[in-house]
C-alpha cells in the first residue's frame, strides 16, 4: 500500500471511534493498559507524546496514576476519534492535550521525553 492510501483507508476505518470501540469491546476481558502504563519510564517532569491515541483508553484508565508534572499530549490523524479522547479526558485534572497530526510528520515544534 503507498503512504497515500494507507493514510486514506486509516482516516476511513477511524473517522468515528465506532471501529476502534468495536475492537476494543472485544479485548476488554484482557486489559493491558495497567501493564503498559507500568513500563513508562520518565522523568518526574516529562513530555510523552503518544502517536496514535485512539480513544485514549491507556489514559482513561490510567488517568488518576498520572505524575501530575506531566505533559501530554495524545495524537490521532482521525478527528473524530481525537474528539472522543479530548472529550472523554476533559474532567481529568492532568496536563494532556490533544492534537491531529499524522506520525509520518510529527510537528518539529513538539518537545517530548518519551
Amino acid at each position: 500500500m503507498s503512504r497515500l492510501s494507507e493514510s486514506d483507508y486509516l482516516l476511513e476505518q477511524y473517522k468515528t471511534s465506532d471501529n476502534l470501540d468495536a475492537q476494543r469491546d472485544l479485548h476488554s476481558m484482557f486489559s493491558t493498559e495497567k501493564w503498559i502504563f507500568d513500563q513508562i519510564d520518565m522523568t518526574p517532569d516529562g513530555n510523552l507524546i503518544e502517536a496514535g491515541c485512539g480513544t485514549g483508553a491507556l489514559w482513561l484508565e490510567n488517568v488518576d496514576r498520572i505524575p501530575p508534572g506531566w505533559q501530554i499530549t495524545l495524537s490521532d490523524m482521525p478527528p473524530g476519534m481525537l474528539e472522543k479522547t479530548r472529550t472523554d479526558l476533559a474532567s481529568s485534572s492532568r496536563d494532556i492535550t490533544c492534537k491531529t497530526f499524522d506520525i509520518q510528520e510529527i510537528p518539529e515544534e513538539m518537545e517530548y521525553s518519551t
